[in-house]
């Protein structure tokens, strides 16, 4: 039996267009792909920025904290001004630096567990330093050689956590600490 001219060009024409459809089926689903894997790491990178960003925020604060410590301790032990404005002024600073702190905590907490957990004991120590610093002020009311020493060794610890704060912080918060957001370049 022998096949029509017609039929021969009708079924090739036919099968080419399947290929064709099939062909640029795959291609669509295979740029779909490849535009969602794009998305998911531009989101990736997003988040990653934004997890740095916060720590970031969380050691300036950290900064500013022991910074204002250390300020103070100094103009108390050095200085002839009126020790009630150093006190009072300290303590406004304080608590609104450590309220800011605890906030940019709260914030880096919702981004990224790993990285909260590795920057909260800089914010404990942050903290009991500061009432080490209020310890000794108080002492330091009462005009004793001990008041001045202790309050002159929360200048010396107030220093130390600043200059300190930089390479700690990280050596504590590396590319690591961001979990599975975490890729090779």
């Amino acid at each position: 039996m022998q096949l029509n001219t017609n039929v021969i060009v009708s079924i090739l024409g036919l099968l080419g267009l399947i290929i064709a459809f099939v062909s640029g089926l795959l291609t669509s689903r295979a740029q779909s792909h490849q535009e969602s894997e794009k998305w998911v790491r531009a989101r990736e990178d997003d988040v990653r920025r934004d997890i740095r960003l916060a720590i970031a925020d969380v050691a300036e604060k950290l900064a500013a904290f022991a910074h204002s410590m250390m300020w103070t301790t100094y103009r108390v032990n050095r200085t002839n001004a009126n020790l009630k404005e150093i006190v009072d002024t300290y303590g406004k600073e304080s608590h609104e630096l450590i309220g800011r702190l605890v906030s940019s905590q709260i914030r880096l907490a919702a981004l990224d567990m790993n990285a909260y957990q590795k920057v909260t004991p800089f914010i404990s120590n942050a903290i009991n330093l500061s009432e080490e610093v209020d310890r000794a002020i108080s002492l330091f009311q009462q005009d004793s050689r001990e008041s001045r020493e202790a309050v002159r060794e929360c200048n010396h610890k107030a220093l130390a956590f600043i200059k300190e704060l930089p390479e700690q912080m990280g050596n504590t918060i590396g590319l690591e600490s961001f979990g599975e957001l975490h890729r090779e370049a």
